[in-house]
C-alpha cells in the first residue's frame, strides 16, 4: 500500500510540473523592441546642433570620401531625408543606427558615413554602387568608397577618378572568399605591404596555399590605414586636433544619389 501511494505521489508530482511547463509555454511573450530604431528616431526629434570636437569613427561601418571643401554640395548631390544639421556625436548615433553623418570637410574630403550605402558585392546591390560611385566621381573628381563590418570579417575599399573606377576589392572573412577583386593595386596599397590570400587564385586549390606566411587576410585596421592614405583616416580624425564643428544627419533613400550635374 505504501508503495501505490508513493507511486500516485509521484504521478501528481509529474502532472502539476507538466501542467506548469504548459502555462509557461502559452505565457504571452512582450515583442522584441528596435532600440536601435527607438534611439533614431528620439535622435530626430532632439538632434544636438551645439558644436562639438570631432569624433573617431568608421569601425563596422561603411562611408564615402567625396573630394570637396563643401559638404553642402556633397548633400544636395546625394538622396537624404530629414536631414538636418547635427553634430558629431548626434552623426555617430545617426551612422550606427541607420541613419547617416555627412561631415564638415576634413583636409579636402568630405565623409559620409551610413551602413544603407549599397556595397560592390552583392548582386542586387552592385549596379546601383556602380552609379553612385561613378556619378560622384564625375561631379567631385573622386570618390572612395570604404566598408568593415569584425562580426563577418568584411572589408572593402574602392577608388573611383573622373567617373573610371580605378580599383576595387572586397572580402568576406566568414566564408574565406575574395568577393572583388578589380584593378591593380594602387601605390598606397604597395605602400601599405599587405598581401592577400586570394580564394579566386589557381595556387588557391592547394591546400598547401593557405599556409603561406607571406600572406594575410585583411582586416579592418588595413582598411584605415589605407583610407588615410587615400584621403582620411576617419578612426583617428580625433587626433588632427580639428576645431569643434557640426555636420549633417539624415536618413538615406535608395538609389542614393539624386544625379544632380
Amino acid at each position: 500500500m505504501s508503495r501505490l501511494f508513493i507511486f500516485a505521489g509521484i504521478v501528481l508530482l509529474l502532472l502539476v510540473i507538466v501542467r506548469g511547463a504548459r502555462r509557461r509555454r502559452v505565457a504571452p511573450v512582450a515583442p522584441a523592441v528596435d532600440r536601435s530604431n527607438q534611439r533614431l528616431n528620439q535622435l530626430f526629434q532632439d538632434v544636438d546642433t551645439k558644436p562639438d570636437s570631432p569624433i573617431g569613427l568608421g569601425y563596422k561601418n561603411s562611408w564615402l570620401a567625396v573630394r570637396s571643401e563643401r559638404s553642402e554640395a556633397v548633400i544636395s548631390f546625394l538622396a537624404i531625408d530629414r536631414l538636418q544639421s547635427g553634430n558629431w556625436k548626434s552623426g555617430c548615433i545617426a551612422a550606427y543606427n541607420g541613419g547617416m553623418f555627412v561631415t564638415p570637410p576634413i583636409n579636402g574630403w568630405v565623409l559620409v558615413f551610413t551602413s544603407k550605402i549599397p556595397t560592390p558585392d552583392t548582386e542586387s546591390d552592385a549596379e546601383e554602387w556602380t552609379a553612385l560611385m561613378k556619378s560622384l566621381s564625375e561631379k567631385f573628381g573622386e570618390s572612395q568608397f570604404f566598408g568593415t563590418h569584425r562580426i563577418v570579417g568584411y572589408n572593402a575599399w574602392a577608388q573611383f577618378v573622373h567617373g573610371h573606377e580605378v580599383r576595387a576589392y572586397a572580402f568576406s572573412g566568414e566564408s574565406g572568399e575574395t568577393l572583388v577583386d578589380r584593378g591593380a593595386r594602387t601605390e598606397a596599397e604597395i605602400e601599405l605591404g599587405y598581401r592577400y590570400f586570394d580564394s579566386n587564385s589557381h595556387e588557391s586549390k592547394d591546400d598547401s596555399y593557405w599556409d603561406r606566411e607571406d600572406l594575410c587576410y585583411p582586416d579592418e585596421d588595413h582598411v584605415m590605414a589605407l583610407a588615410g592614405k587615400w584621403s582620411v583616416n576617419p578612426s583617428s580624425i580625433g587626433e588632427l586636433n580639428l576645431p569643434q564643428s557640426i555636420g549633417w544627419v539624415g536618413l538615406p533613400r535608395r538609389p542614393m544619389q539624386q544625379l544632380i550635374k
